[in-house]
């Protein structure tokens, strides 16, 4: 059997996040780093890292030591490796040497572009061990990578017959300058400054690259009259006719609650109407419904009744569940979330990995015997492995958690059978190239990706009204209803353009009764905000197009 995971809460992780590095706030173990994570890691010797971030007035300062221990390795898979660095002092730490391929992962305020993760992996294959002598400049690594991976994307662009604006040229011609005398500078505080403007000029020059790609691939591939552009319809039952018709101006798909605890508060006693109800208010709109989740181990969703229940007693249970639900609903809703951020996450119960991964199997099995024609997805969180990254504190778990990426290859070599993989994106601290590199790696699962909940914020500081109350993060300016509206209209055009993405949701549709800090695409009094007519007017262009 695996290990049992760590046992967190996802408020309590994001609450723990700081702008943009989510450390987590782990509980019994943590000093038990040392040799129990290092020994299951095959390495070689160490190597020094030195690095510069840049303080308010622009100048380059030595990394506080509290920023250098959330640097990270990933895999090719951008996983994170099981090391940790040792910090000596402000600007200095060293990191053991795995075998084999590598990244340097390392979030960064980037002056004039925001506060981002960013990679070091020469390029994308990462950095082979062997390549590494002496102390390592993390800011010539990052600017280097980020450079090679802008021209790698435009190469592979230009070959499929894209075009880029001379903005992108100009960028790029400034990075690789920059670059250069970085590498010529003699002074470690005014390199670091030159590898930082090379690296946000590059940083700018491969979200451009990213969108345009995607564009011409949506021109190039056409009309996609199948494509599921969604949202949650928790709110269409409070008899506001402003949220119903704008609903249905935008989206041909939704998301329906089905969390236990509202919905079974007494065991044996399921809440239909309500359900009923909302599914009438989709077939008068004409929108696609999907039922969300039929398994899920948060503690917040776990009705009090089930909570005492050992794992067959609860796996029986659930069997009933997903059956009762799905079979009655069958022809109706067809399009299910079977199990939710089981790969490590919402683990009230502490179950081993084996005993995830059977749950998710039965819930699989059950809604397809229940309704053969069903879609199930299987829905995660933290795609980018947020839930498996180091402390920032510099200490670790006993042991270190799954990312989603392990999780799906557990489920497909125990042959469990399932339509798509759900992703979850709120704020994920990434820039537009990333995003597209992200979804490229979980397409090589030859599965649909639905993308099944996103946040972005539209204002700064704390939302009192929301479940998440802070406003994290920073892209390119701070958060507003015009970044918000960027943000979403460059992500939904990447995600559109890939043939292996199948459908869009978007989580809170107004900022009443809402999940993410000021995350609506609505304004509390149901006026629209701008991301709302931008996503109206690229989803109404789409469907314009002709074969």
């Amino acid at each position: 059997m695996k290990p049992n995971p760590t046992q967190i809460t996802r408020r309590s992780l994001l609450k723990s996040a700081g702008a943009i590095a989510i450390g987590l706030s782990l509980p019994h173990g943590v000093e038990a780093l040392a040799e129990k994570a290092r020994n299951s890691v095959d390495v070689e010797d160490r190597f020094a890292i030195k690095f510069h971030t840049i303080g308010g007035d622009g100048k380059a300062i030595p990394a506080p030591k509290d920023v250098l221990k959330r640097l990270y390795l990933v895999d090719k898979e951008y996983d994170p490796i099981k090391l940790l660095p040792e910090v000596e002092s402000d600007g200095v730490c060293m990191l053991a040497r795995p075998k084999g391929r590598f990244a340097f992962a390392m979030p960064f305020d980037l002056p004039g572009f925001g506060d981002v993760w960013t990679y070091g992996d020469d390029g994308g294959p990462g950095f082979e061990s062997a390549h590494f002598s002496g102390t390592i400049d993390l800011n010539y690594a990052l600017a280097a990578s980020r450079l090679k991976k802008v021209e790698a994307a435009i190469t592979a662009g230009e070959s499929d017959g894209c075009g880029f604006p001379s903005a992108v040229v100009e960028r790029l011609g400034k990075s690789r300058a920059l670059l250069k005398q970085s590498r010529e500078a003699k002074d470690p505080a005014a390199a670091a400054e030159l590898a930082t403007d090379s690296l946000t000029n590059s940083m700018w020059a491969g979200e451009t690259v990213a969108v345009e790609r995607a564009r011409h691939r949506i021109k190039k591939n056409g009309p996609r009259p199948d494509f599921l552009f969604g949202c949650n319809a928790f709110g269409c039952l409070r008899g506001r006719s402003a949220y119903t018709k704008r609903f249905y101006d935008i989206f041909n798909y939704c998301t329906l609650p089905f969390y236990w605890n509202g919905f079974e508060p007494e065991d044996g006693k399921p809440q239909w109407e309500r359900l009923d109800k909302m599914v009438e208010w989709c077939q008068a709109g004409r929108i696609t419904p999907k039922g969300h989740p039929l398994v899920w181990f948060h503690k917040d969703v776990m009705p009090a009744w089930a909570r005492e229940m050992n794992y067959q007693a609860m796996m029986e249970r659930l069997r009933k569940r997903v059956r009762d639900i799905v079979s009655r609903y069958a022809g109706r809703i067809d399009i299910w979330d079977v199990i939710n951020e089981a790969h490590n996450w919402a683990n009230m119960f502490n179950y081993t990995y084996d005993q995830l991964d059977e749950m998710t199997k039965m819930a699989c099995d059950e809604t397809k015997a229940a309704n053969p024609k069903a879609t199930r997805v299987v829905n995660n969180v933290f795609m980018f492995g947020e839930d498996a990254f180091p402390s920032a504190n510099g200490k670790s778990p006993e042991r270190w958690t799954r990312t989603v990426h392990q999780y799906i290859q557990d489920l497909l070599r125990m042959g469990t059978d399932f339509e798509a993989i759900g992703m979850q994106l709120y704020w994920p601290g990434r820039d537009m190239l990333e995003m597209d590199a992200l979804l490229d790696r979980f397409a090589r699962f030859k599965k649909p990706i639905h993308i099944t909940e996103q946040g972005i914020s539209s204002n700064v500081g704390v939302d009192e009204k929301s479940m998440v109350k802070n406003a994290f993060g920073r892209w390119h300016k701070p958060w507003s209803e015009e970044v918000q509206a960027d943000w979403v209209e460059q992500f939904w055009t990447i995600a559109y353009s890939k043939p292996a993405v199948r459908g869009l949701t978007w989580w809170d549709f107004s900022d009443n009764g809402h999940f993410w800090a000021f995350g609506g695409l609505l304004r509390e009094d149901l006026t629209p905000k701008e991301s709302y007519w931008r996503l109206r007017g690229l989803i109404q262009d789409w469907r314009r197009m002709r074969a």
